[in-house]
């Protein structure tokens, strides 16, 4: 499959995970060879709601991911930077990442979008989980999936920072269910509350975060500070005497059996 501009073409290499009316390609830009994601809007209502809210995208040139938009055969078109690599939950699921590296991923997450210039839609869309990507050298990027882009004057940037928020989830679930990082439980009610005014505070207070957390000992941020964990590491510890006792208890009542039946 071929889409054609006035001074482009576009080769489609693959078919992604669309919706309703909405189809996402990757394709090689022949002119360049560079890669690209085209979202393709085809209902006429859908395009007349959102071609203005597109174009001024387009003609701004501030949002540095959006690379084109341009009509081909009565469909709405918009192209996007793209870069192979894995989402987040892949990267969690195949590797043990310390959490330093963690730490730095979403760091790298939010400076990325500061330097992207995003809108609130399309901060929040590029924010799921399934579409913030890093390549092999965990350089992030991210995917748009066009999801609930008709109510894109609704975004607010307190529903940015809630998808920021499923996003920590992810990437700190081991933490923040042990709660052996107290500071990880209060910067993720914040985010819930809607807290910070924009993406440049959000970003602030998160570099602070992941300094503080680094600066602490390593004992202190993997200790669960919660009664039910420390009964149960106190268990775990005191196991092996407790076995040992065990034992010796055993193999002296054995040995005093044996003595006075023999």
């Amino acid at each position: 499959m071929v889409i054609k501009t006035l001074d482009k073409t576009y080769t489609v290499i693959r078919e992604m995970i669309g919706q309703y009316s909405i189809d996402r390609y990757i394709c090689r830009e022949d002119e360049t060879e560079v890669l690209a994601t085209l979202i393709c809007i085809r209902d006429k209502d859908v395009i007349r709601s959102v071609v203005d809210f597109l174009m001024q995208q387009h003609r701004s040139r501030t949002f540095a991911d959006f690379k084109d938009c341009f009509f081909f055969e009565g469909a709405l078109y918009a192209a996007f930077a793209y870069k192979e690599g894995e989402s987040v939950s892949a990267v969690l699921a195949e590797s043990e990442a310390l959490l330093e590296q963690r730490l730095v991923m979403l760091h790298s997450v939010l400076e990325k979008m500061m330097l992207l210039a995003m809108p609130n839609y399309f901060m929040w869309d590029a924010l799921d989980r399934t579409q913030v990507i890093f390549t092999e050298d965990l350089e992030v990027f991210f995917q748009y999936g066009f999801w609930k882009i008709t109510d894109y004057e609704s975004f607010s940037f307190a529903l940015v920072q809630e998808q920021f928020g499923k996003l920590f989830e992810v990437v700190f679930a081991e933490e923040l269910i042990k709660e052996s990082v107290p500071r990880f439980l209060d910067f993720l009610q914040l985010l819930k509350k809607g807290y910070f005014e924009d993406l440049p505070e959000l970003f602030t207070a998160y570099d602070r975060l992941m300094k503080e957390v680094l600066a602490e000992p390593e004992s202190d941020s993997q200790m669960p500070k919660t009664w039910p964990f420390r009964l149960w590491d106190a268990i775990l510890a005191w196991f092996p005497t407790v076995k040992r006792i065990i034992v010796a208890v055993c193999v002296k009542y054995a040995l005093l059996v044996s003595l006075i039946f023999c």
